[in-house]
This record gives structure tokens, C-alpha cells and sequence, in this order.
């Protein structure tokens, strides 16, 4: 069977290795963001590459779904680490800061659900349940500017440490 050029791990660390290579070249207040950015983009190649591997081991299709839906979550968190983190806007700072508790939400239940899958419990169902209170949370978090029932602010709404306590969510 022929290898898709993706699932090669040398292609992705020569690339990651020119880029690091060609870092002097830039200004010094570049040189950590576009260090962080490869680091953060080198984590999301890796996820990626296990994804494939997952599609070509695992056949069973419930399986497949669920450790698929854990990969796309964990890249969509790496994605915000790394627009959070290392591309430095203010307007979007609360917005990726609350949209961090979606995967974190999320992950421990695709987690469990997969651990039940796993142990034979196939048809159990009340597992689904479960995704009310996480959906919940969610939508609690990302509408928290209107009530501040997760987070309250001392003043400005801002992510920095001090000007925030926690509320009841």
C-alpha cells in the first residue's frame, strides 16, 4: 500500500528543521513567535499523523469515530493554543480564552465514551446523556460576558490574572 506524503515523519521534521533554520534571519521579537508558532504547528502535524494511523488501524466504525472526534479536539485545542499564545491580539483574547473549555469540556466525555465502547458496553445509551450538562457548561462559558456565572471580573473583562475570581459555573 502506498504512504500518503503526510504520514512520513521525516518530511515534517525537515520542514519544521528549515524553518527553525531560517529564524536568525528574522527580527528579534519575531523569533519567539514563529518558535512558538513551529512548536505549536509541529504538535498539530503529530496529531494529524496519529489520525492516519488510527484510520488505518482501527476498522471498527463506532471506534473510529469517537478516536477521530478526540484527534479533531485536540487539534482545534492546539490550534487555539497557538493563535492564543503566540499571535497576540487583545480583541481576540477573551474569545479564545473561553473557547479553551470547549475541548477541555469535551475530551474527558469522548474519553469516557470510548472506555465504555471498549469494555463491550456497546449498547448502553445513557452515555448520551452525558453531552446535556457538557453542552451546557459550554454554552455557559461561552456566553459568561452576559452573566458572569463562571467568571467574574473585577472591572474591564480581561483574561489577565488578578482582575477575575470565579462564579458558580
Amino acid at each position: 500500500a502506498k504512504r500518503h506524503i503526510l504520514q512520513n515523519p521525516i518530511w515534517i521534521l525537515s520542514i519544521f528543521l528549515i524553518a527553525l533554520a531560517n529564524q536568525p534571519l528574522l527580527a528579534p521579537g519575531l523569533q519567539r513567535t514563529v518558535r512558538g508558532l513551529l512548536v505549536s504547528f509541529a504538535y498539530i502535524a503529530l496529531a494529524i499523523l496519529w489520525s492516519f494511523s488510527v484510520l488505518d488501524r482501527i476498522r471498527e466504525k463506532q471506534s473510529r469515530k469517537i478516536l477521530l472526534g478526540i484527534v479533531g479536539l485536540i487539534v482545534f485545542w492546539l490550534l487555539l493554543r497557538a493563535c492564543k499564545y503566540e499571535i497576540w491580539d487583545d480583541r481576540l483574547d477573551i474569545a479564545l480564552w473561553y473557547l479553551f473549555y470547549v475541548p477541555q469540556t469535551l475530551l474527558p466525555l469522548l474519553v469516557f465514551h470510548m472506555t465504555l465502547y471498549i469494555e463491550g458496553n456497546r449498547k448502553l445509551g445513557w452515555e448520551r446523556f452525558l453531552y446535556i450538562p457538557a453542552g451546557l457548561i459550554i454554552l455557559g462559558i461561552l456566553t459568561n460576558n452576559l452573566h458572569q456565572f463562571a467568571f467574574r471580573f473585577d472591572g474591564v473583562i480581561s483574561s489577565k490574572a488578578g482582575t477575575y475570581s470565579y462564579g458558580v459555573l
